[in-house]
């Protein structure tokens, strides 16, 4: 950016469990700035290029320069082995064709935030984060500031229930973290589920050497921004 008459403004994309946010952000005095952000929910894959569109419209209004380019947060679903699958990957493709962008990178929804809370925290995070939406939930497990994988399922009647079974699917683990990380784009008060998990009997049927702590994760959508810096 040195040496330009003004910042490069660029669009993020974060497409969540049943919610895509947009944000248009640069980089002033080697800070991350945030100029304007937009929101919308989408129920099924085949309408995600639209609302696409309508939020990156949103979120740009009248700011100039318009980005050329930019940078995709996805669910850990999209990814295998570290890697885009083939469905994903097009559908990525098309995005930056339709709306005429430069794709800058892609990051995994878990990855970027870990990596946050390690610059945050200051140390590498060993824990296990839950992201709530209205049908599903992503739960997944760090240790040392590294994923060792991640497991979406369907939402049942019980979110503490819907963990626990997420937990179990994960093999060849002898301890889990004790440290239980919630938080959601699709709901604001996450006080009533933190409760259901306090009261959840975690060490019946999973390898807790502790009862595991919960914490309520203020989640910005940007925070998958933090790793381009």
């Amino acid at each position: 950016l040195k040496g330009k008459d003004s910042p490069e403004n660029f669009f993020a994309l974060n497409i969540g469990l049943e919610k895509i946010k947009a944000s248009v952000w640069t980089i002033e005095a080697d800070n991350l700035k945030i100029l304007n952000t937009a929101a919308s929910d989408y129920s099924k894959p085949d309408e995600i290029l639209e609302v696409t569109d309508q939020v990156l419209d949103r979120c740009l209004g009248d700011i100039l320069p318009e980005p050329e380019k930019i940078l995709f947060g996805v669910p850990d679903s999209y990814l295998v082995d570290e890697e885009l699958k083939e469905e994903h990957s097009k559908l990525l493709q098309e995005v930056c064709k339709s709306l005429e962008l430069t794709p800058m990178a892609y990051v995994a929804s878990s990855h970027a935030l870990i990596h946050l809370l390690d610059k945050k925290e200051g140390s590498p995070t060993t824990a296990i984060a839950v992201d709530m939406g209205k049908e599903q939930v992503s739960v997944s497990i760090s240790r040392a500031g590294k994923v060792d994988g991640c497991k979406i399922l369907k939402r049942g009647d019980s979110l503490a229930q819907d963990v626990e079974r997420a937990l179990l699917t994960f093999t060849g683990v002898e301890v889990l973290p004790s440290r239980i990380l919630i938080y959601s784009s699709v709901f604001d008060d996450l006080e009533k589920q933190k409760e259901e998990l306090l009261a959840f009997s975690w060490m019946n049927r999973l390898p807790f050497l502790h009862i595991p702590k919960i914490e309520i994760l203020e989640t910005p959508f940007v925070f998958f921004l933090f790793c381009v810096s």
